[in-house]
């Protein structure tokens, strides 16, 4: 969720932005922190971003900005831009950032702007877009700091002293064929006797990965021995890459949240603005289709041992396959909008734009799902009247339960709560409760 602090600088920029105010919207941005800035622009729309993101002046500044975005909104606003402007933004960039900008480009777009990079750039932009994406090879920037081991600390000091770019936490230790022997801490270094050779105080066990390894091993690697960066080495063991602790940050999130949409059968990475309504429903859709066929089993199972004509069998066997279908649709909107709340990408005054697209999915999974099981329903009780309640029964109740799984969470982020907790029994109950009691009208009036 967001703080306060993030709250009153959003609308404060916004208040600014909307009334043209750019000398006093420029003060606040040249105050505010490049990550603060990238935070923001995930709640701007399109319009707001070109607007604010055409006030920095400075090209340093802009790709520092354009480091800390939402890769989708970096590729956004650079589209916008001329080839040119885009690749002297980039240019300035780790190469793993600007890799992975690139990568999520229009294969077009992105070999115009890799003609205009300086070809030592777009050569290491290239190589690392060989690999894939969530691999240590895709999440490595080629930019580290290594020694020979018969460097001296005093030589080693002064090294560091006139490199412009440093910014590690280790020194690595090579040999003359650039393999990787040793490593050592800045803190280390500055404690040895400037004669000593580094070959004396690394450490000679250096644990490293390789470009193929998955990059949620390269977090439990991170996570287990708590290092702030760690070495990416080829088959030969030659010092390739690094991969640092921010980006281990960020994938740890990212497993998290996969993890998380999963258990609630919602996808496993939370749908952008962009996403169409079909790539909504073929990400859900299977997980429902299996609560619909366990519920037609046991509903067909049930029906064996009822009155086959009577109001009251209809309703016992097919309860459960109703309370199933919304419960399922409704923690998976629950589930979207909490993890969307908990790490930032959602913000409240998004609820209308994410209750609509949640409806939509809703209702759409309504009628294709509920005229499936009226479908069934009329082949079980000879009777139109039966299967137009059950199906208009599917309908209502998927579309409500959407309707509380969605706002659910919001109302408890702005209560000052955990989004979290809108996925309790608590909101679960008020499904079925709602979804039953509509079964009943519904069923009572259309079946009689």
């Amino acid at each position: 969720m967001l703080g306060e602090r993030i709250k009153v600088l959003l609308d404060t920029t916004r208040r600014l932005s909307r009334r043209g105010a750019s000398q006093a919207l420029t003060k606040i941005l040249n105050k505010t922190h490049t990550a603060d800035i990238a935070l923001l622009f995930r709640f701007y729309d399109s319009r707001e971003r070109r607007r604010i993101f055409s006030l920095f002046t400075d090209l340093e500044r802009k790709a520092e900005v354009v480091a800390e975005m939402d890769t989708s909104i970096a590729v956004e606003l650079l589209s916008g831009m001329t080839p040119d402007q885009a690749a002297a933004i980039l240019q300035e960039l780790e190469y793993d950032d600007s890799t992975d900008i690139v990568a999520s480009m229009p294969e077009t777009l992105a070999a115009e702007i890799l003609a205009r990079m300086e070809s030592a750039e777009s050569e290491q932009v290239e190589a690392l877009m060989g690999f894939h994406e969530d691999t240590a090879g895709g999440l490595m920037s080629t930019h580290y700091f290594a020694l020979d081991k018969e460097t001296t600390a005093g030589e080693a000091i002064a090294a560091l002293q006139t490199d412009e770019d440093f910014d590690a936490f280790y020194v690595y230790v090579i040999n003359e064929y650039g393999h990787l022997v040793g490593v050592l801490s800045l803190r280390q270094l500055v404690r040895t006797p400037p004669s000593r050779q580094l070959k004396e105080i690394m450490i000679p066990d250096v644990i490293s990965v390789t470009p193929g390894a998955a990059q949620d091993e390269v977090a439990r690697i991170v996570e287990r021995y708590n290092f702030l960066a760690l070495p990416v080495v080829d088959e030969s063991n030659k010092l390739l890459g690094l991969i640092t602790v921010d980006d281990v940050i960020d994938v740890i999130t990212e497993e998290a949240t996969r993890d998380v949409l999963k258990m609630a059968g919602a996808g496993e990475e939370l749908p952008e603005a962009t996403t169409t309504l079909r790539e909504n429903l073929a990400t859900r859709f299977p997980w429902l289709l299996m609560t619909c066929i366990g519920g037609l089993l046991a509903a067909v199972l049930i029906h064996q041992y009822l009155d086959k004509r009577s109001f009251l069998g209809f309703v016992l066997s097919f309860c459960p396959l109703l309370l199933g279908m919304a419960r399922n649709i409704g923690n998976q909107s629950a589930t979207l909008v909490a993890r969307g709340l908990d790490t930032g990408q959602f913000h409240i005054s998004h609820i209308g734009q994410i209750l609509m697209r949640e409806l939509a999915v809703g209702c759409a999974s309504g009628v294709v799902y509920g005229a499936a099981i009226g479908g069934v329903a009329a082949a079980l009780y000879h009777t139109w009247g039966y299967s137009l309640a059950l199906s208009s029964a599917v309908v209502a109740s998927m579309i409500v339960a959407v309707l509380i799984g969605t706002t659910a969470p919001f109302a408890f982020a702005k209560l000052g709560g955990d989004p979290t907790q809108a996925r309790t029994p608590l909101t679960m109950t008020a499904m079925d409760i709602v979804s039953v009691v509509l079964f009943l009208a519904l069923a009572k009036t259309l079946a009689a």
